[in-house]
């Protein structure tokens, strides 16, 4: 457990360096989002785009992005979780949805600070080092995209990664 915190820890102080080192790959959205859901530690029910979603990004770091989240949801944000893809333009949008107790202003505003756990999280006798969104958020957005939570107290939270779609070439 202490060396997982400090793998965080490092990992955020390479970023805010400017030193941390991403593999970009064109990767399939779609596949990442199936492929993580599985790996999540609870249910989470997928809704496929009908079309290939290819973005550029570190695949093994947007799996880690999505397992926090979807982990997160599955910890803190009630029994039921969705996940699905949108295309806007020249994005993608990757909305991880849960049916929880939300979470009010303030704590939204926290939910990128380091260390910080909501009040759905105290007292659930669940562990955690208030890192894992905040890393998230950081990989997100060197991979020159967006993570954002959308949440009301009793209407649950939804968390989105927005990515930009790749190039496609003809082979």
């Amino acid at each position: 457990h202490s060396n997982k915190i400090v793998d965080d820890l490092l990992l955020i102080a390479r970023e805010e360096a400017g030193q941390l080192r991403l593999d970009l790959r064109n990767i399939d959205l779609n596949a990442a989002l199936a492929e993580s859901a599985d790996m999540a530690q609870a249910s989470v029910e997928v809704l496929r785009l009908g079309q290939p979603a290819q973005t550029r990004v570190d695949p093994v770091r947007l799996r880690q992005c999505l397992l926090a989240v979807m982990n997160n949801a599955s910890r803190y944000g009630g029994t039921r979780g969705r996940a699905w893809i949108e295309r806007t333009g020249d994005w993608y949008d990757v909305y991880v949805e849960d049916d929880g107790p939300g979470m009010s202003d303030a704590e939204k505003d926290q939910a990128f600070v380091r260390f910080f756990r909501g009040s759905g999280a105290q007292g659930t006798g669940v562990e955690g080092t208030g890192l894992g969104l905040v890393i998230s958020k950081q990989l997100i957005d060197a991979m020159e995209g967006r993570l954002d939570v959308r949440s009301a107290p009793g209407a649950g939270s939804t968390f989105t990664i927005t990515l930009p779609a790749a190039e496609t070439s003809a082979v």
